[in-house]
């Protein structure tokens, strides 16, 4: 079911998509004035734990820093251009990863692939975490549409494992459809990579704190 509604839904957007990328790419090119950084690519860790490269569009200046530790730092604020900013708060700077869904790498709906170190230290603290690899990771999914951004924030990959989780374990057409109409909506918040606020905060690089308790795949 999945790989047909993958199918259909590629044929509707395929167009438009594209158009809209071409739209992005020219004024990701304004902002920067260099065709060679209209795209960022990055590894990240994908199906059953396969590495693969992540298509973005760039919002954010280089810097010395290495890609975790720019995230763990969490400095990524002071780097964003004017474009990128709308960007990211939008979520339109995923859209090239249309690319990888072509690859097989992704699908339109799953948990959101993570950058192969950050990957790494959130496992140390939830042991848990690498269940959601059991499925393709999506461009959009259900944690995202319920949890938002989770930062560096322990806390907020407890609440998005989880909401992970609900989803793996209610592989449904129903579930799908729902993430898909409510997407538009959550990107016209232009929350973006804002942090849902929580009750308790804990930063990953300074440890997790308790262990997580989620349920395991059924």
């Amino acid at each position: 079911l999945r790989p047909v509604m993958s199918s259909i839904l590629l044929g509707f957007l395929l167009i438009p998509v594209m158009l809209t990328l071409a739209a992005l790419a020219l004024c990701n090119w304004i902002a920067f004035r260099d065709s060679s950084k209209v795209f960022f690519k990055q590894i990240r860790v994908g199906y059953r734990g396969k590495e693969f490269e992540l298509w973005k569009c760039r919002t954010m200046k280089e810097t010395d820093l290495s890609d975790y530790d720019s995230w763990r730092e969490g400095n990524e604020a002071e780097r964003v251009t004017w474009f990128g900013s709308f960007l990211r708060r939008s979520h339109l700077d995923e859209l090239p990863q249309i690319i990888n869904v072509l690859k097989g790498q992704m699908s339109f709906i799953g948990p959101r692939p993570e950058m192969v170190d950050v990957n790494r230290q959130i496992q140390e603290d939830l042991p848990t975490f690498y269940q959601r690899l059991a499925i393709r990771p999506g461009i959009t999914g259900f944690a995202q549409i319920t949890q938002g951004y989770a930062g560096n924030d322990i806390y907020a990959y407890r609440r998005k494992l989880e909401a992970d989780l609900v989803y793996i374990n209610d592989l449904t057409f129903q579930r799908d459809l729902g993430v898909l109409l409510v997407t538009p909506f959550w990107m016209l918040r232009l929350l973006g990579w804002q942090n849902d606020p929580a009750s308790h905060r804990g930063d990953i690089s300074s440890g997790g704190g308790d262990d997580f308790p989620g349920g395991a795949i059924a």
